[in-house]
């Protein structure tokens, strides 16, 4: 189809009821793009999603099939395509969206999307992981500060060694010490003795 100079670039997201198969889902969205083409809208990309949690309820709906449609359309026909998403049944939720010229949509890749339903877990659940998580921090820190009491533990004896051969090389030393001052102790008495004696003459 060749591309009309009034057209404008849009994206439409679209989240279908997700309680069907996929055969009957791809039918919807071929009614869907029956309804752009019926405008002549021309679509150049068209990207699936699949099947994914909600992120809240829509209409008691839990989970959604989306798909992403980028199309070229007049601004006038776009009311006659919102008119007919509004009362489609089996479609939850649209966005639809003007994009720049210069836009090129992409492919999401499996990376970037889950298509798969997840369970959600029961906040209970949760909880219990959540203190299971705390529980083995607290071990992990306990078993820390057993690693450093052993090492002090360890080193006390070195310390002690180290203490004993100071003191022993220490001893001798005291020994000299108390040998001296007997020595000068001795050499006092004898000067005093040869100072009282009153048989010798020591002035000049």
């Amino acid at each position: 189809m060749a591309h009309n100079k009034e057209a404008r670039k849009y994206e439409l997201m679209i989240i279908f009821k997700a309680d069907k198969t996929d055969d009957l889902i791809a039918k919807e969205l071929e009614a869907v793009k029956k309804i752009i083409s019926d405008a002549n809208g021309d679509i150049f990309h068209e990207d699936v999603w699949g099947r994914r949690d909600l992120k809240y309820g829509i209409k008691k709906e839990e989970v959604g099939y989306y798909v992403v449609l980028n199309f070229n359309l007049e601004p006038s026909k776009l009311k006659e395509i919102q008119d007919a998403l509004r009362i489609n049944l089996g479609v939850l939720r649209c966005l639809l969206i003007i994009t720049p010229d210069d836009y090129t949509p992409r492919k999401i890749t499996e990376e970037d999307l889950d298509f798969k339903k997840k369970p959600k877990e029961d906040k209970k659940k949760e909880a219990a992981k959540k203190e299971e998580a705390k529980e083995v921090k607290k071990e992990k820190k306990v078993l820390k500060k057993k690693v450093v009491k052993e090492e002090v533990i360890d080193k006390k004896p070195e310390i002690t060694e180290v203490v004993e051969e100071v003191v022993e090389e220490k001893k001798p030393a005291k020994k000299e010490e108390k040998d001296s001052k007997k020595k000068l102790s001795d050499l006092d008495e004898k000067l005093k003795a040869i100072i009282d004696d009153t048989d010798l003459d020591i002035s000049l």
